[in-house]
């Protein structure tokens, strides 16, 4: 159900998808332990055969097409300055500060802008196969120049940012699930062959009471990501 919501390729439908799936993860780490080589096997078979689902570039590329391209569209459809403004005035008025009023916005300066913001877009997507570390540094400095140079872009991109991180965490608990599945099957002798996505090895293993802890050296939000497989221990 997740990948069939995400499919659609829209931002808050994959942020959905990544929610469902990392629920359905929770609850199935809590029973790896005890399920047999064939029911592993099955659900490895499961996981290889699921849909596609979302991606983050495909939602971004919809948001840059769909959104900044109807605003452009808008704007020049626009019979003068003061309907341009009012097609968009949430936007240009949530921009405007009192070190920087904007009383009057001509079509032209707002077309401007919407080239600009799609232009920004563009270089998100260049942003998104970077390591975590190089775009948090490079997504830093396209908020500084936007706030600085295009309102539009500075109302619309800052939660952008997030949607990455939350990608990456949806990666780091895939691989992390499919890595406790193996780990279930055939013992913690297969853990130096498991690659963690975010690091320079495999993942951080440890084991637990009735179970078995697997992180990886992503971090989301000041936590390192992490599976506590079968039963819930503090170890």
């Amino acid at each position: 159900m997740a990948r069939c919501l995400g499919e659609d390729q829209i931002l808050i439908s994959l942020l959905v998808q990544y929610a469902i799936e990392h629920m359905v993860i929770d609850v199935l780490t809590q029973e790896l332990t005890d399920l047999d080589a064939a029911h592993l096997d099955a659900l490895t078979e499961r996981l290889d055969g699921l849909p596609k689902g979302g991606s983050l570039r495909a939602a971004f590329e919809f948001e840059q097409r769909i959104y900044v391209g109807w605003a452009r569209r808008a704007v020049r459809e626009s019979e003068d300055d003061a309907q341009a403004v009012q097609t968009l005035r949430s936007i240009v008025a949530e921009s405007a500060t009192d070190e920087n009023p904007l009383p009057h916005v001509s079509r032209e300066q707002i077309t401007k802008w919407l080239d600009g913001t799609w232009s920004d877009y563009s270089e998100i997507l260049k942003l998104l196969d970077e390591s975590p570390d190089a775009r948090k540094e490079k997504w830093g400095a396209l908020q500084q120049r936007v706030r600085a140079e295009n309102p539009f872009s500075a109302v619309v991109l800052p939660g952008l940012g997030p949607c990455c991180e939350v990608r990456d965490k949806n990666t780091a608990i895939r691989a992390l699930f499919k890595a406790a599945i193996v780990i279930a099957r055939d013992g913690s002798k297969r853990v130096p062959g498991l690659r963690d996505p975010f690091g320079d090895g495999s993942f951080g293993y440890k084991e637990t009471t009735g179970g078995f802890r697997l992180w990886s050296q992503l971090e989301f939000r000041g936590k390192r990501v992490e599976l506590a497989v079968g039963s819930v221990e503090k170890n």
